[in-house]
């Protein structure tokens, strides 16, 4: 599920790699965050 997430958020942002390497980073913090509070996807 979250590949399928990321490759449609490339998709829609096409060539800006600005947006996209935020996108990432804002998923990668989400992750980390979600752990600590033990959540689940």
């Amino acid at each position: 599920m979250k590949t399928d997430i990321i490759k449609e958020m490339i998709d829609y942002f096409g060539p800006d790699v600005k947006r996209i390497t935020h996108s990432l980073k804002v998923l990668s913090f989400a992750q980390i965050i979600a752990e600590n509070e033990s959540l689940t996807d």
